[in-house]
C-alpha cells in the first residue's frame, strides 16, 4: 500500500508543485486528507491502536502533503543556485544569516538577468502579489534552512544533490510537522512557522 502511495498517488498530486503549492487551507486540507483517508485503509500490527493521522506519519515514516510539496520547493531552489536549472530570478547574498526573504538578505527575488523584466505592482496589492508568488515563497521556505545548509557548494567542489537531499532530510526529522487533524490543536504546519520550534542543539 506504501509502493502504491508512492507509486501513483504521489505523482497525481504533486505534479508540478513547485508552481502550485497552496496556501488557502481549505485546499491544504483537502490535498492532506487524501494521504490520510489512504494510510488509515493500512492494516500494520504494529501500528497503535485509536490511532490518528499524527501517529500514522509517524507510524509509517511518511512527510504530510504539505511538508513534501515545500521540500520539493527547497530541492528546487537549491538545483537553480548551482545551476542545474535556469534562473527565474533568485538573487543570493553568500554572507546572510537572516532566513527572511528581502532585497540582499537571503535569497530574493530579482530582475531575470537574461529576459530583463520584471513585474509592477499597484501599491496597495503588492504584499498580496508578493505572497501568492510561487518564486517568492521558494526563497522564504529555502531561507528557513539553517545557514549551513543554504551556502552555496564551494567553486572547488562539485555539487551533491543526494548529499544536500540526504542533509535536509536529516533536518526534517527533527522539525515538527502537524498537519490538519481533528482532535489536534490547530497549527500552521507550513516550515516557514514550524521550523522556528526545532529542538536546538546543545
Amino acid at each position: 500500500m506504501i509502493t502504491l502511495l508512492k507509486q501513483l498517488i504521489y505523482p497525481t498530486l504533486e505534479y508540478n508543485c513547485i508552481l502550485w503549492n497552496p496556501t488557502d487551507t481549505v485546499l491544504i486540507n483537502l490535498l492532506e486528507s487524501i494521504q490520510s483517508n489512504f494510510i488509515k485503509k493500512i492494516f500494520s500490527p504494529t501500528r497503535p491502536q485509536n490511532s490518528d493521522y499524527w501517529d500514522l506519519l509517524s507510524h509509517y515514516k511518511l512527510y504530510s502533503m504539505q511538508r513534501r510539496r515545500e521540500r520539493y520547493s527547497i530541492f528546487y531552489v537549491w538545483k537553480v543556485i548551482h545551476n542545474l536549472y535556469p534562473n527565474p530570478g533568485l538573487n543570493l547574498n553568500h554572507t546572510t544569516q537572516d532566513h527572511k526573504c528581502y532585497q540582499n538578505e537571503g535569497i530574493s527575488l530579482d530582475v531575470h538577468t537574461r529576459l530583463g523584466i520584471t513585474a509592477h505592482h499597484h501599491p496597495y496589492s503588492t504584499k498580496w502579489l508578493k505572497d501568492k508568488s510561487p518564486l517568492n515563497n521558494c526563497c522564504y521556505l529555502y531561507n528557513c534552512l539553517p545557514p549551513k545548509l543554504r551556502q552555496p557548494t564551494p567553486a572547488r567542489k562539485d555539487p551533491s544533490f543526494p548529499q544536500f537531499k540526504k542533509a535536509v532530510d536529516d533536518w526534517l526529522v527533527e522539525v515538527p510537522d502537524q498537519p490538519s487533524c481533528s482532535g489536534r490543536p490547530k497549527i500552521a504546519n507550513s516550515l516557514i512557522h514550524q521550523h522556528q520550534f526545532r529542538p536546538r542543539p546543545h
